[in-house]
């Protein structure tokens, strides 16, 4: 297939980054009610002349509110994700057909897979690891909550208007309200709806896997190619695992990694002749950090910053040698100074 051409398996990631943002567009009028509820509430009357009993029984009102209506949106995503899970499961039935014709792959019951996605934790590190997915959405309701309330009680403590408190909450219009706690609320929703999108497409396809195992293998990750890519993505990219091992992703908030089935007796599922970068198609086979040496000094700079990049550029070493340094037993990244413990002739080679 030409290099002009895309291959199923990268449009279906761009499919599913289009299914997270059409997720994220649906909180647009929470977000409106809560910023009415909060200004409704801040309208009654001025705090400056409460005392605190008469503080903490509003900000009980607006708590309430609050968790209304964020339990709403979660609640409508939480119906949404299963109906993406079995989205997921036909893509990759879709892709064994068109490798394999003749085979008939098996897709997994719905129930199959809300269970996989509700059931089976988070691969993301950090303090969300190992959080089932129901409490990892709640647990940000909650967050988005205390901050609002303390943000509020806070203003109170420290004899604000009402006026100045809103502004705190919403922003300001010279900034277009970037810079008010609503504008964090947004942006972690993204974020938490992203997380969990991801999530469910790859249990989808996990379960896939599993119920199709006499012609699948394994497994192998996919990062994407562009400088907002994680240290641990970076390394992760190309990796390959038994259908029963390995980590898989998200392996992080905003996680944008995915991964793509292996034949037993046949390339990659969905992989053609090239692999989409954020600076056009490379071959398919080309690993992160293969195509990030083929940029200039000044992004690698950038993205993985000048020491780094210096030891990549002049340590002498192999991307995949400098790819497979970056991340420890534990799955963090692995320091400068523990580098240079591991390969000492490649500092001295960089000057470093």
């Amino acid at each position: 297939m030409g290099s002009d051409q895309i291959s199923d398996t990268i449009r279906n990631a761009v499919l599913l980054e289009s299914l997270k943002s059409s997720e994220v567009e649906k909180f647009a009028p929470f977000l409106k009610r809560i910023d009415q509820s909060l200004r409704e509430q801040l309208g009654k009357a001025e705090l400056t002349d409460f005392k605190r009993a008469r503080l903490e029984g509003m900000l009980k009102q607006v708590d309430e509110a609050l968790d209304g209506i964020l339990t709403e949106y979660t609640d409508q995503m939480q119906l949404d994700l299963p109906v993406i899970a079995s989205w997921q499961a036909g893509a990759e039935a879709a892709l064994i057909a068109a490798a394999l014709p003749n085979y008939t792959s098996t897709i997994p019951a719905l129930s199959t897979l809300k269970t996989a996605a509700f059931k089976s934790p988070l691969g993301v590190k950090g303090a969300d690891g190992g959080k089932l997915l129901t409490p990892f959405i709640e647990d940000w309701s909650k967050s988005e909550r205390t901050r609002v309330i303390g943000a509020i009680r806070q203003g109170w403590f420290e004899g604000r208007t009402n006026a100045e408190i809103v502004r705190t909450l919403r922003g300001t219009k010279d900034l277009k309200y970037a810079d008010g706690l609503l504008a964090i609320t947004a942006r972690n929703a993204d974020a938490v709806t992203r997380t969990a999108i991801q999530h469910v497409a790859g249990q989808a396809r996990n379960q896939f896997a599993k119920q199709n195992s006499d012609i699948l293998k394994g497994v192998k990750i996919i990062a994407t190619l562009d400088g907002r890519t994680t240290a641990y993505c970076r390394a992760a990219d190309g990796t390959e695992y038994a259908l029963d091992e390995g980590p898989r992703p998200p392996f992080h908030v905003r996680c944008r990694t995915s991964f793509i089935l292996i034949l037993k007796d046949a390339p990659s599922l969905g992989t053609l002749a090239d692999r989409s970068s954020m600076n056009g198609q490379v071959k398919a086979d080309t690993s992160y950090y293969e195509w990030i040496k083929t940029q200039p000094a000044a992004f690698q700079d950038t993205v993985i910053g000048k020491s780094r990049a210096k030891l990549f550029r002049d340590g002498g070493m192999t991307p995949e040698q400098f790819s497979e340094l970056q991340i420890g037993n534990n799955f963090k990244p692995r320091t400068l100074d523990q580098l240079r413990q591991m390969v000492p002739e490649a500092f001295a080679r960089a000057g470093l």
